[in-house]
Order: structure tokens, then sequence, then C-alpha cells
């Protein structure tokens, strides 16, 4: 393998000061750095061994970098599934779970799994399975100063 060279390390270094102010990826930080350890004379197997990646990965960032420039060591945009509950429903959702089901509607004295399920079909139309909803319980519940859970 012929030895890895940074011609260009300045937008590195330039790109480390500016993100290292802000909030940013911890993997594109990661990669910047071990460009600028071959830009400083260290070769792919030494930043490879030294951060548990593979030669080929670092060459891989080294071709990103000179063919996208810095932005080419940002991870690509995930698709993902869509949420089901978007960030108003999620916040109506927190506010109906401070109060007692019976009062939207719900027939239960206290939230549970079931009750969950039933108030968000009949209220936002979304369909969530009993699991899910019990997740959503966990997150979503007002909290107590002592850490416990209201019902």
């Amino acid at each position: 393998m012929h030895p890895l060279v940074i011609d260009n390390p300045e937008p590195l270094y330039a790109a480390l000061s500016l993100k290292m102010a802000g909030d940013v990826d911890p993997a594109f930080l990661h990669r910047i750095h071990c460009l600028i350890l071959l830009a400083q004379g260290c070769n792919c197997y030494q930043v490879g061994a030294w951060f548990s990646h593979s030669p080929r990965t670092i060459q891989r960032w080294v071709h990103h970098y000179r063919h996208f420039g810095v932005e080419g060591l940002r991870d690509d945009k995930k698709p993902g599934r869509l949420p089901r509950l978007d960030f108003a429903t999620m916040k109506d959702l927190k506010r109906d779970l401070s109060r007692p089901p019976y009062e939207l509607g719900v027939p239960s004295s206290e939230w549970n799994s079931s009750a969950l399920e039933r108030h968000l079909t009949r209220r936002f139309g979304v369909s969530l399975s009993r699991r899910q909803c019990l997740r959503w319980l966990g997150r979503l519940r007002p909290q107590t100063a002592g850490g416990m859970r209201q019902h």
C-alpha cells in the first residue's frame, strides 16, 4: 500500500477549530483528527491501529476528503423510519398524560398501555402496539421531585 499524503491539510485545521466551538457529530471530528495525524506524517496503519480502524477505512476517509473536501467526512443522512408521533402530537400527548385518563374520556383510573392505546387511536388516529404505548408512557409521563413517576 502506497503512503497516503494529505496535500492540503489547512481545511482540516480550519474545520477542526470551527467545529470544536459548536455542537458537532463526534464521528466527524474523529475523522478530521485521524486525517490530521496522516497530514503530520503518520501512516494509515498506525492511525488505524491507534483507533481500531482498518487501514482501508482510513484510505476511504482520505478518498472522501480529496473528492468532497471536509464535508465528505460527514456521515450520510440515514433515511430511517418516520416517527408515528410528530413533535406537536407528542407535546399534546404529554399534556394529556398530566391529567387522569377518565377526564379525557378514557375508561381508566390511571394511565397504562391499554388506556394510552385507546386514547391515541381516538384522539390522534394513531395505532400503536401496547408495548410501544408502554415505552411512550415511560418517556412522556411527568415525574415527581423524588424521581418517581406520577400516576
